[in-house]
């Protein structure tokens, strides 16, 4: 039915709903931005609530895994470390962030060495593990 109306709608009218919707699609794009945008932990410091996040750098850092569970991100129980995991929980968890502090890790291939923000967070079913800043973000 609304076809049949569309055919005799005159073409400037067509253009000017055309240009309605699409400022309407535009604006609301713009104000919405900000929402789809995660800030990761190792960019800048974060606090509160945050979730944990397998994203590209989180895999590429071994901080990352898999179980029947689906992607996994990995957590030290005892201190801020980038290996000798004894923890894992579900990509997507919710943590609370009851402290961080920033260390100095070194990449074995070439010695560089570089700043890392470690999180140690908590989550009530879990308890408490540190992750690194690169796998957690609000």
């Amino acid at each position: 039915m609304i076809c049949c109306y569309w055919a005799l709608i005159s073409r400037p009218i067509k253009l000017t709903l055309f240009l309605i919707v699409l400022v309407e699609l535009t604006a609301c794009s713009l104000i919405n931005s900000g929402d789809s945008r995660l800030i990761l932990g190792n960019e800048e410091t974060l606090v509160g609530t945050a979730l944990l996040v397998c994203g590209r750098e989180c895999s590429e850092r071994g901080q990352c895994g898999q179980s029947e569970q689906g992607e996994m991100v990995l957590l030290n129980s005892e201190i801020p470390a980038t290996f000798g995991h004894d923890m894992a929980l579900t990509e997507g968890t919710t943590v609370e962030i009851d402290h961080n502090e920033v260390k100095t890790a070194v990449q074995l291939s070439d010695n560089e060495q570089f700043p890392v923000s470690f999180y140690l967070v908590s989550q009530p079913e879990h308890g408490q593990g540190w992750v690194a800043g690169w796998c957690i973000g609000q």
